[in-house]
């Protein structure tokens, strides 16, 4: 860091807390357990290195976001909106045998996260590719490719 030619990723962008709240926006009546009130939301547990997969039951109550009823009334370009790009999500917190490693994948866009997701949107990781090549590495671009490369090579089930 000190010799100048690496920055720090909070430099360059802004990591935001996943957009739903699982407490506040349950009680404001936007979550529902329900898979028939709405569309499903990403929890902490979705993410794996590279791979966002489905939770099972056993492991988490799924919730679910009544859409129209959480975005009414909020400003085009704030946070809620952020589910229609394209984001690199990481665990808020990993478990304990994943000390110091971040885990992180591409999330899709059309998702919403809880508040146990951080993550960084697509047009914000753009304007930081522009002025930093290096971080391709984290891109969700990069991860698509790269688990794509797995899996042409069978390093994934």
């Amino acid at each position: 860091m000190s010799s100048g030619r690496m920055r720090r990723l909070g430099d360059c962008c802004v990591a935001y807390q996943g957009e739903v709240n699982e407490t506040t926006d349950g009680k404001k009546g936007n979550i529902s357990y329900d898979e028939k009130d709405g569309q499903l939301i990403l929890r902490g547990s979705n993410i794996c290195l590279y791979v966002l997969r489905q939770v099972s039951q056993k492991q988490d109550e799924l919730i679910y976001l009544r859409k129209s009823r959480y975005l009414k009334g909020k400003k085009p370009g704030t946070k809620a909106w952020h589910h229609q790009q394209n984001r690199v999500g990481v665990q808020e917190s990993s478990p304990q045998n994943n000390f110091r490693r971040i885990i992180a994948t591409f999330i899709p866009k059309g998702n919403f996260c809880n508040h146990l997701i951080n993550y960084f949107p697509e047009n914000e990781l753009k304007q930081v590719f522009d002025s930093s090549p290096a971080i391709l590495a984290v891109s969700p671009f990069a991860m698509e490719r790269q688990l794509y490369s797995l899996a042409a090579h069978g390093a994934t089930s």
